[in-house]
């Protein structure tokens, strides 16, 4: 899902070639709306893996809390949900501030588990790492 219709049309064209005959479901939304739309259970339900990247960076704690609840809601029995945030060590913040005026929420380990846990509950317990550079973070949860 995205609301650019070029990244879904990139997206088709990248990973059409590796997966399966519908494994691959596009749909243009705008996911900052997508905890509170009717449709979104058409839209994702019974997935097996959810992957959100580039989205929490700008979610304040309670609007992440509302997307992970919604993702977990509509992940298949034995699914994967794997989120991503920009830590605070990273390492291009201050171009990414000063030169591009781009300013994001940074969340460390304790951060996105508390929020994890809040959303999806104790009964799950994430795994929490980060990428090679450093400059974020994701959680791995999988239902079962």
């Amino acid at each position: 899902m995205d609301l650019d219709p070029e990244a879904l049309a990139h997206a088709e064209r990248r990973l059409t070639p590796l997966l399966a005959t519908g494994q691959l479901r596009l749909h243009r939304e705008n996911l900052f709306r997508l905890p509170r739309l009717q449709r979104t259970g058409s839209l994702i339900e019974q997935a097996d893996f959810i992957a959100c990247t580039g989205l929490f960076d700008y979610l304040t704690d309670s609007d992440e809390v509302a997307m992970l609840q919604c993702f977990w809601s509509h992940l298949a029995s034995d699914g994967e949900l794997m989120v991503f945030n920009f830590a605070p060590p990273n390492p291009s913040r201050a171009y990414m501030e000063w030169i591009g005026n781009w300013y994001l929420t940074y969340r460390d380990e304790a951060a996105i588990a508390a929020i994890v846990h809040k959303a999806i509950g104790d009964g799950h317990q994430p795994q929490i790492a980060r990428e090679e550079s450093q400059a974020s973070l994701y959680a791995v949860c999988r239902k079962s």
